[in-house]
């Protein structure tokens, strides 16, 4: 069973990130989420997607405080090829990212950061 996405970044500046990931289908995630249906659930898109990138590209942002506007739109499915953008303005504790397949906007959000953190501190929800 895979454990975590494959998260190459394609482009990079100093306030984005975006990259490419094939979703696995043994993908420990979809263990029991749902059996003859599986779905990636919002928290695995959230923690092991995004804060992962977040991770990554902003490094000195503190532990997440709070997720705002986060909207799952479109079920993420086993063999689906997605786009993940997460993006920063400015110097502000908080970041918005984008998950895609193809054209289609499967999730979007905001997420804030506490200000001050320890740098490295983690980022997970788990």
């Amino acid at each position: 069973m895979t454990a975590q996405f494959d998260l190459s970044a394609v482009s990079e500046t100093p306030t984005s990130i975006e990259c490419l990931t094939q979703v696995a289908d043994d993908l420990a995630f979809f263990d029991g989420h749902f059996d003859g249906f599986p779905v990636l659930a919002g928290v695995a898109q959230i923690d092991a997607l995004v804060l992962e990138l977040v991770g990554k590209r902003f490094p000195e942002l503190g532990s997440l405080e709070k997720c705002s506007r986060i909207k799952f739109r479109q079920p993420i499915s086993p063999g689906d090829e997605l786009r993940v953008v997460v993006s920063r303005r400015d110097e502000t504790p908080a970041v918005t990212f984008e998950i895609r397949r193809g054209e289609t906007l499967c999730s979007d959000g905001r997420l804030h950061f506490r200000v001050g953190g320890v740098r490295g501190e983690r980022r997970s929800l788990r």
